[in-house]
């Protein structure tokens, strides 16, 4: 009871300090005690193994991963190649529809291959200049990442590449497009109605008078050049884009890596990107810019590991322990009981991969599943779906790598992306697995 009690007062005050504006490093040492006391565990080998180990992680894991992608980031900011891609977007679409066209764009990129830690240093950039001349706050940038990546891309869609529809459809044989009907309408609904909600909240924002605002260390003379003469051509700007992700997708169909291929994808663009702007970047103190770009990756890469290291914690405490032989030891329907581990683990994790590889990795689970004569495609689509809305609080480890590309913080930014991320797509959950239940 204790040990329940301490999981959840940590993980709220996680939630209150993201709100606070208090550094996520500090929080994680905070809570991450208050669960050791309560769950009577070493204090010495919580900390000094368990979350530096899980801290050190994703330095191990994604470093240059990230350091590529800052690289990539501030190339196409200083060379002008993201401004020229946000006029000619604008152009085509218009002003009152850049929020809808960012949407889409980063939709295309995530289900196309581009991960979701890459996709804000892609997208970003790209959004500054469009979000400039249409006068949008800063924090809906945030949003459409989130919408982009964090819901219907990566656990609602059949044959997405991300890690929450592989694994489950791996784990229980049924590949990575089961359910595709289900999948594919409650993909068609979430985003419509997350479209729908950020155009309404976009045009109250205007109305309120709160005007578009660079991050602090953005050049803002890099994204208001208007005379299109003095930026990169279409072609040159473009070109590097599209090859990375030509790059992502060709390279995902062979198998490769997809950290590597990541990384490599973005160090090409980068060198392109470098090669066709030479003289504008030359000019720039590359020896500077290079500098700050790979401290870029480590700053932004510290949320993430913070975050990490809590859930290593939380792994160890006996009350998750128990929510898991729970979970295992119930008879509840298996779409119920589907749904639920994944929509728990995901949720005290911050991970809606952690969430469905608990599920996957339980031997219990998987034997209950693979016997209970409940159709597998849908259970496999339940649990990739329910993922996504119990990895959507602030201790999710992915929201700090997005906050940190576009400078802001959970205070800032939660509000929009608790209904994006959250209540949006857990009501359209529950609906599917009603559905489930009672006719399939």
């Amino acid at each position: 009871m204790l040990s329940a009690l301490g999981l959840v007062v940590a993980i709220v005050l996680l939630i209150f300090g993201a709100y606070k504006r208090v550094g996520i490093f500090p929080m994680t040492l905070i809570c991450s005690l208050i669960v050791i006391l309560t769950s009577g565990l070493p204090l010495w080998d919580s900390y000094g193994t368990t979350y530096v180990t899980a801290f050190a992680g994703p330095f191990r894991n994604y470093i240059l991963l990230f350091a590529a992608s800052c690289l990539y980031s501030k190339v196409m900011e200083l060379s002008g190649s993201a401004t020229t891609i946000a006029h000619k977007i604008i152009g085509l679409v218009g002003e009152k529809n850049v929020v809808t066209a960012s949407c889409i764009a980063g939709a295309i990129l995530t289900y196309g291959g581009v991960s979701g830690f890459v996709l804000s240093y892609v997208l970003v950039p790209v959004m500054y200049g469009m979000f400039y001349r249409a006068n949008i706050h800063r924090k809906y940038m945030y949003a459409v990442v989130m919408i982009s990546c964090g819901t219907w891309t990566a656990g609602f869609l059949p044959y997405s590449a991300s890690v929450s529809n592989v694994v489950p459809g791996t784990a229980l044989g049924v590949g990575l497009g089961s359910a595709p009907l289900m999948g594919i309408v409650t993909s068609i609904i979430l985003f419509v109605i997350q479209l729908i909600y950020i155009n309404r909240e976009v045009k109250k924002s205007q109305a309120r008078g709160d005007n578009f605002a660079f991050g602090p260390s953005v050049n803002p003379e890099t994204y208001t050049n208007e005379n299109d003469t003095d930026l990169p051509s279409a072609f040159v700007a473009f070109f590097p884009l599209i090859a990375m992700i030509v790059s992502i997708i060709v390279g995902s169909q062979f198998g490769i890596n997809g950290t590597m291929l990541a990384v490599v994808a973005l160090l090409g663009a980068s060198i392109l990107c470098y090669l066709f702007n030479m003289k504008r970047l030359n000019a720039q103190d590359p020896k500077s810019w290079l500098t700050t770009a790979l401290a870029t990756s480590i700053t932004s890469i510290s949320g993430l590991a913070a975050v990490t290291g809590f859930a290593a914690v939380v792994a160890l405490a006996p009350a998750y322990m128990s929510m898991l032989d729970t979970l295992i030891a119930s008879s509840m329907n298996p779409y119920i009981k589907a749904s639920l581990a994944s929509f728990m683990f995901s949720l005290v994790s911050g991970s809606s991969s952690a969430g469905v590889g608990i599920v996957a990795e339980s031997p219990e689970l998987l034997e209950y599943f693979m016997t209970c004569g409940a159709s597998l495609p849908i259970i496999s689509r339940l649990i990739s779906m329910f993922s996504m809305p119990g990895s959507a609080l602030p201790n999710c480890a992915g929201n700090y790598v997005h906050l940190s590309v576009v400078e802001l913080t959970q205070a800032d930014c939660y509000p929009n992306t608790f209904r994006i991320n959250f209540l949006f797509p857990i009501i359209i959950c529950v609906g599917a697995l009603a559905v489930a239940v009672l006719f399939l």
